[in-house]
């Protein structure tokens, strides 16, 4: 029983370490295709957000006219 909780636990974290660090268009692709699966209600939420998240500039949708003469303010946040 101990090894197969361990087995899981070692799936679990691979599983996280590959989505963590697949580029993010294979990760829009990925959740795409698991989109096109029927998934619970919560589910299916986060690989919406996966799937239309484009990151980036524009990623937040703040900029509402999209026009190129207009200035935004950048703030850097130290860790």
């Amino acid at each position: 029983m101990q090894g197969f909780v361990v087995a899981l636990i070692v799936i679990g974290c691979t599983a996280y370490a590959v989505w963590t660090l697949m580029p993010s268009a294979a990760r829009r692709a990925l959740a795409q295709a698991l989109l096109r699966l029927r998934w619970p209600e919560r589910v299916a939420r986060m690989w919406r957000r996966e799937a239309s998240s484009s990151g980036g500039c524009g990623g937040c949708g703040s900029c509402a006219d999209g026009s190129p003469g207009q200035r935004k303010t950048i703030r850097i946040h130290k860790r």
